[in-house]
């Protein structure tokens, strides 16, 4: 009975120490595996004013975001007290990276963009949401027609091959910093330029009896919804930004004439067949709808501005018809005007 009772308290230590000496091991194995990779990242470019490490309150965290070339599902790394400079612990392997403002995961996009296709590099977008049609009830969408609201702000930046070894991972580690070359992969995340995702749209429109009106809707079709975040190319539907041209600036010297205007941001132009217009509602100041189309053709000033540009300027000239007492609506057919 005594050797059955030294022969289980024997094995039971045995036990406890295999369970101690497992649960030791993978802590050593991680840091073993693991490179300690600085990041540093340029924001000039991207359209987010970020000037400083706190993100100015425009970024609030920045995501690397991994996919291993082996088919594993992606997996992030963040900077999140400093958005232009930091360190990240990267396991060895083979991947592909995108950088870009925020995360995923974040509530803060639920308002303005989803994202989908989050395990593969190349499919990985993002996406405007829905706008509801019942917010412009003086709007009436095409058949068809997609209203999306303006995204936040976005901005993104791509590496298809960085791999990591166990000579990373020693280079890395080492106090001495021994063999670790200033073009090395190391060194390859300190290299990120943010490209912009979201452009400018800038809208101006000169109205000749401006005063006539409470309101100026305009809604602009043909920017994209979609982007994709490592190519930064767009995809090939079309939608349509209704907004309200709601910033007046009177001529000098006129109580009637004026300008108004509108900034958004999108996710700017298709990649091809381009086909952009602006419908304008005109409420006016007696309460009537003005119950004929304006139709502006704004393709030429859209594919004039210049590649890379976070501003597209449009500008529009339109004459409304003059109302002081009663109801007035001049007789002004529909039409379709180019602006070259």
């Amino acid at each position: 009975m005594k050797r059955t009772v030294i022969y289980l308290i024997l094995t039971a230590a045995a036990a406890m120490q295999l369970l101690t000496t497992c649960e030791r091991r993978p802590l050593e194995d991680d840091f073993g595996i693991m490179a300690l990779i600085p990041v540093k990242i340029d924001w000039s470019k991207s359209n987010i004013p970020v000037t400083d490490a706190s993100g100015n309150g425009y970024v609030h965290r920045v995501s690397l975001r991994f996919f291993p070339k082996d088919g594993s599902p992606a997996f992030d790394r963040y900077l999140e007290m400093n958005v232009i400079e930091d360190k990240i612990e990267v396991p060895i392997g083979e991947y592909s990276v995108v950088a870009f403002n925020e995360s995923v995961y974040d509530v803060y996009w639920e308002d303005a963009i989803f994202f989908s296709e989050v395990n593969s590099y190349t499919n990985f977008a993002a996406t405007i949401i829905h706008d509801n049609a019942a917010n412009y009830p003086h709007y009436r969408p095409l058949a068809g027609e997609e209203l999306i609201v303006a995204p936040f702000r976005l901005a993104s930046w791509s590496l298809d091959n960085f791999t990591i070894t166990k000579e990373t991972v020693t280079r890395t580690r080492s106090t001495t910093k021994a063999g670790f070359r200033e073009d090395g992969m190391e060194n390859a995340l300190t290299k990120i330029v943010m490209r912009p995702l979201t452009y400018n749209i800038n809208i101006t429109a000169h109205v000749e009896h401006l005063a006539s009106v409470q309101l100026i809707q305009c809604a602009v079709r043909g920017f994209a919804r979609k982007v994709y975040m490592a190519s930064a190319k767009t995809g090939h539907s079309p939608a349509t930004h209704v907004s309200k041209l709601n910033t007046r600036v009177w001529d000098a010297g006129s109580q009637t004439d004026g300008t108004v205007s509108k900034s958004f941001l999108s996710f700017g132009r298709l990649p091809q067949a381009e086909d952009y217009k602006i419908n304008i509602d005109a409420l006016f100041i007696d309460g009537t709808l003005y119950d004929q189309q304006l139709l502006y053709d704004v393709t030429g000033q859209v594919i004039a501005a210049p590649n890379g540009e976070i501003d597209i300027g449009i500008d529009l000239a339109m004459q409304l018809p003059r109302i002081t007492d009663g109801i007035f609506v001049g007789e002004w057919d529909d039409e379709v005007i180019r602006i070259n």
